[in-house]
């Protein structure tokens, strides 16, 4: 019988680290579409996910097997694997960090500056109050 030892949170991530895709895939464990900037982990049968989904997934109980949560395949972790990897994850993690937090703050102001330029440009303008109104007709009707 093969024994398998309890793998923590760093060794997984090493082993599955980061990534981002150029699919829309689906994440299947909270069925929502995973955009190109979304942060994914994709499992040795190539299914993706988002990536704090799988971890609470494969991290909800203590001493379970990492199991895709589509297929059912085991994902085998290697202990002298993940040494290396998780060394490069967490320096890549370092320098997204910063980009990261910029495509948040631009996802997060885009949808109202859209809004801004399309109510100045199409006409959404205020109507015109009394006097501005008056200044607008021709000579004879502003003067009744």
């Amino acid at each position: 019988p093969v024994r398998r030892k309890a793998v923590s949170v760093s060794e997984i991530e090493g082993h599955f680290p980061i990534s981002f895709t150029n699919l829309s895939a689906t994440c299947a464990i909270c069925l929502t579409t995973i955009e190109e900037t979304d942060p994914c982990r994709k499992t040795k049968c190539n299914h993706e996910f988002h990536a704090d989904c799988i971890m609470k997934w494969w991290t909800k109980e203590r001493g379970c097997l990492l199991n895709c949560p589509i297929c059912r395949e085991f994902q085998s972790v290697t202990v002298k694997k993940v040494t290396s990897e998780v060394r490069q994850t967490q320096q890549r993690e370092q320098r997204r960090k910063p980009l990261t937090r910029l495509l948040k703050k631009l996802r997060a102001v885009l949808p109202k500056l859209r809004k801004q330029v399309r109510s100045s440009t199409c006409g959404d303008r205020a109507r015109p109050g009394p006097s501005q109104a008056a200044s607008q007709m021709p000579s004879a009707e502003a003067a009744q």
